[in-house]
């Protein structure tokens, strides 16, 4: 497999800093079938010993550093393995066709846990000992006296930058496209921009290098990123594909450029800018463009946006696929509104679609993850939404509906909190039940449901479940019928911080489960938090080969609060001895954990080894994600969908086609 080939996953990363501003609601574009989560979507998917989720079981073979020659892999990992699930999908959907009406097989919850799992996991959040105490915070962070990852003194000295900034000249400037896409992504990441001139020209190229030029103009706040965005989503020349991407480009880092700038008139501005090119019309990709990118805005009059899009959505003369993003983000929009009312009429506008049976079916599982959105709501309406989530949930024909519909329920519950009288009433036993009595497809949609439930909306303080729910989802756990619906058990009892469990999570770990199930296994019990797992994950960790398995472990240990696990991290990246795929999964898993303690070793690597072109690709990018960790804190957490770009981040899909656009 040829270096391109690789590098269409591992740039994958490109924008995934993207995911702290809140806006676009994930779901919406499903990534497709193939997301092997809880693993974020930046891991090159080529590198990945998994179980292949494409027509013909057929296992790509990884590429070493420069030859393209394969890379060993593991007789497990080689081994082809059934689809996971039992949903019966084992063809790979192609992303150009994962609309909403798309769905059915092609969603199944470990890819919906893909594109949400950052609220939960609060991947570069210190949630540990280390949140705990400011001592353990600045111990976590590598910093004297920085107290969170929010902290103004996150980034490394001043007097780094300008020798930080010369590399990523380098990259930009260099012949070599993989190390010039990894130096665009990096930039974007570390919000800091660079030269208009050194961005010009591969702007004006276009291509795959010029919509990634545009979301690091964007977040770099360059001044004359807005004058240029623009007039790039102005141009008329949609009729060429590369012009409607680049089009659809220019109007999601519209959106980014509104959201980074925190002032509500520039974001009433922006908003006006892509309502007025949604009206003008053209391809589905621009449309949803904007319809995205309006929604993840924080206009100055969010009720009146919200009315203009439920007004679009509600014409039927509108692409369905493109309508169907409606929702979620007139739920975005509504939930800034300061009267009730104003949310309540929004509300009942997404259970009017749900109820027509004449809806078409890209509206309606819009709303049906809409409806988790808008928790403030009046009383008499919130019982009507937990009423129509549950009959969904357990009536409606499609079985993708009723998925989301349990995610919902679980979602909206969190919002509320344990102790509501319509959570102790009415959701609880209902998902309880649906732990038992549901279809075997539906099994692991109810158990993530519990676990979100048990997580609530603080990851710094976990609100967990009854003890008498927590304990069937044990037992469900010890007696699962299915690897899929052991895995969404795992998950749900360490989201809900079930320490009972860990005994049991540590038996199946013993019992040498897939590759992936010990994915599940390991984040589970690191977000148990308890310490006697430490010594246990860190030995795993050192000894890890696999990719998913190495980022799993420094995950759980990151819950534990501790930086040992890093320190192993940062030893096995810059050991030559070590294999590409243990190189880049360390190198990557630094720059997502976020710990500016190795910033300056990670800027002398480059010059200490002639790193291969991959290596020095994911060093750039992991160098951008360093300098600017923040501002990721609980704040941006609030209601769980603050995945921005989540299903965005994805630049092509494994066919080499583009996944970012293709996807609207």
């Amino acid at each position: 497999m040829s270096n391109r080939r690789f590098w269409i996953r591992l740039l994958s990363c490109a924008l995934l800093s993207l995911t702290s501003l809140q806006g676009i609601e994930a779901a919406a574009l499903p990534q497709g079938c193939g997301g092997w989560n809880p693993l974020p979507n930046w891991f090159p998917k080529q590198l990945q010993p998994r179980e292949p989720f494409v027509q013909g079981n057929k296992q790509p073979e990884p590429a070493s550093a420069n030859t393209g020659a394969p890379v060993a892999q593991s007789p497990e990992a080689a081994r082809p393995m059934a689809p996971r699930g039992e949903t019966g999908a084992s063809q790979q959907t192609s992303p150009a066709a994962l609309t909403h009406a798309a769905w059915s097989d092609a969603l199944d919850w470990e890819t919906w846990w893909d594109l949400h799992s950052e609220p939960y996991l609060a991947r570069r959040f210190p949630v540990g000992a280390a949140a705990v105490s400011p001592e353990g915070s600045a111990a976590w962070r590598g910093f004297e006296g920085v107290e969170s990852n929010s902290a103004p003194g996150n980034r490394p000295p001043a007097s780094l930058k300008e020798a930080w900034l010369e590399q990523f000249r380098r990259g930009v400037e260099s012949q070599t496209s993989l190390i010039q896409l990894g130096a665009l992504a990096g930039l974007a990441h570390s919000r800091a921009g660079t030269e208009w001139d050194v961005l010009r020209p591969i702007l004006e190229a276009g291509g795959r290098s010029g919509e990634t030029a545009l979301y690091t103009l964007a977040m770099g706040q360059d001044p004359m990123a807005l004058d240029y965005l623009l007039k790039t989503l102005e141009n008329r020349g949609e009729h060429q594909p590369d012009q409607a991407r680049q089009q659809s480009a220019a109007a999601l880092a519209l959106g980014l450029l509104g959201q980074a700038s925190e002032k509500k008139a520039v974001q009433e501005w922006i908003a006006r800018q892509l309502w007025n090119r949604l009206e003008v019309g053209g391809s589905a990709r621009i449309q949803s463009a904007c319809l995205l990118a309006l929604g993840g805005l924080q206009p100055l009059r969010p009720e009146h946006w919200a009315q203009q899009i439920l007004q679009w959505t509600q014409n039927r003369h509108h692409p369905a696929q493109v309508r169907g993003h409606g929702p979620m983000a007139i739920a975005r929009l509504a939930r800034q509104c300061q009267q009730e009312a104003s949310r309540g009429r929004f509300t009942q506008a997404m259970l009017q679609w749900l109820q027509e049976r004449e809806s078409p079916r890209d509206l309606r599982l819009g709303a049906v993850q809409a409806l988790a959105l808008i928790s403030d709501l009046p009383e008499g309406q919130r019982q009507v939404v937990l009423a129509q989530l549950q009959g969904a949930s357990w009536n409606a024909a499609d079985q993708a509906e009723r998925a989301l519909a349990l995610i919902s329920l679980g979602r909206l519950a969190a919002s509320w909190g344990p102790t509501s009288p319509y959570v102790q009433r009415d959701v609880l036993p209902f998902l309880s039940r649906a732990v038992e009595k549901a279809s075997a497809p539906l099994r692991p949609w109810a158990a993530l449901s519990l676990g979100i439930l048990g997580r609530g909306d603080d990851p710094r303080q976990v609100v967990g479940l009854p003890t008498s729910v927590a304990r069937k989802l044990l037992h469900a756990f010890e007696n699962s019928r299915s690897d899929s619906e052991s895995r969404a058990l795992a998950l749900a009892l360490g989201l809900a911080g079930f320490r009972e469990a860990e005994d049991a999570l540590w038996q199946a770990w013993e019992e040498v489960p897939s590759p992936r199930t010990r994915v599940f296994l390991s984040v589970s019990l690191g977000l148990l938090q308890t310490q006697k797992n430490h010594s246990r994950l860190l030995q795993a960790l050192q000894t890890g080969k696999q990719q998913e398995q190495i980022y799993s472990l420094a995950l759980a240990l990151a819950h534990l609060g501790e930086i040992e696990g890093q320190n192993l991290l940062w030893q096995r990246a810059q050991d030559p001895k070590e294999s590409l795929t243990v190189r880049l999964s360390c190198l990557f898993t630094l720059g997502e954990l976020g710990n500016p303690k190795v910033f300056r070793p990670m800027l002398k690597l480059g010059e200490e080894q002639k790193l291969g072109i991959l290596l020095e690709s994911a060093r750039l990018v992991s160098l951008g994600r360093l300098w600017d960790p923040g501002p990721w804190s609980v704040d941006h957490l609030a209601g769980s969908d603050w995945n921005y770009l989540a299903p965005l981040t994805t630049l092509w899909d494994p066919s080499g086609n583009s996944g970012l656009l293709d996807l609207l």
